[in-house]
Parts: structure tokens; C-alpha cells; sequence
């Protein structure tokens, strides 16, 4: 049995526990079995080994990392633009450990999305992605904020 499939069994046996039929006693049981398959996960899977439970736990960490960003970005952006002292804008070349469309796809979204970035271009070799950035002083940290913040997270959830 699939680990999705007993999620579903755990949510079904809440609701007959509960004796009442709805939507959001299915979506409550539905998240206590999840809640359960999370605790139980060290007995049921192997070491190092990604699934059911993982995935959207790792794409959880992902979407508040990225509101993290977008939230620090979007201050850094209004200093700037309150008192427009700091801005060194600059186009960088950022490289790639993405390789599939989906994961490159994600990753050049979401410097779109964060204030100050806007991803241009994805290399001819798809090994860079060439970033216009409103705070490039320093293109290495830069190159590497953004990979550390933002491609390797994603990166966890897609692989």
C-alpha cells in the first residue's frame, strides 16, 4: 500500500471515528494521518531515501525560504529607494546546477519574483542563467546568495 493511499485510509477512519461526513473532518483526518506517517517516518523508510512524507515537507521549507527572500529583498529595494544611496545594478551569470526544464523553470521564476532580480536569459548550454540584480557590488556573493537561497532549495523538492 502506497503511503498516499493509507494517508487516505487514516483520513477515512478519522471521519467514521468521528461519526460526521464532511470536508473538513476528511481534511482533518487527512492531516493528522499525515502528522502520523511524519512521526512514523524513521521506522517505515530507508536512510537518506525521499518520498511521501519528505517532499512536501522540503517544498514547506521551500515556499518560507522564499517568502524569507522576498520579504528581505523587497526592504532592501524600499531602502533603495527611499534613500537611493546603495543600488549598483549589474547583469550576472549564475551558474547552473538545475539541469531539467521544470528545475531551471522554478529557479529563474523565483529570482523573477523576488524584488531587485530579474533572470534574462538561460545560456545557449544551459549551464548559466544571466540575472540583471539591482545590488551587484559583489557578483560572487550575489551568485552565491542566490544559489544558496534559493536553486538549492528547490532543488531538494524537484529531485
Amino acid at each position: 500500500m502506497t503511503l498516499f493511499a493509507l494517508n487516505v485510509v487514516l483520513a477515512v477512519l478519522w471521519v467514521l471515528l468521528r461519526g460526521s461526513f464532511d470536508l473538513t473532518d476528511f481534511a482533518t483526518g487527512f492531516g493528522l494521518g499525515f502528522l502520523v506517517l511524519s512521526l512514523a517516518h524513521p521506522l517505515y523508510t530507508r536512510r537518506g531515501s525521499t518520498g511521501y512524507v519528505d517532499t512536501p515537507l522540503r517544498a514547506g521549507w521551500l515556499v518560507l525560504r522564499f517568502v524569507w527572500e522576498v520579504l528581505r529583498a523587497a526592504t532592501a529595494v524600499l531602502v533603495e529607494v527611499a534613500t537611493r544611496r546603495r543600488a549598483a545594478p549589474g547583469i550576472i551569470a549564475v551558474p547552473l546546477e538545475a539541469r531539467t526544464n521544470a528545475e531551471i523553470t522554478l529557479f529563474a521564476n523565483m529570482i523573477t519574483l523576488t524584488p531587485g532580480t530579474v533572470s534574462l536569459e538561460v545560456g545557449l548550454d544551459r549551464q548559466v542563467l544571466y540575472v540583471h540584480a539591482l545590488f551587484c557590488r559583489d557578483p560572487a556573493a550575489a551568485k552565491r546568495a542566490m544559489k544558496d537561497s534559493l536553486e538549492r532549495p528547490a532543488l531538494k523538492v524537484l529531485r
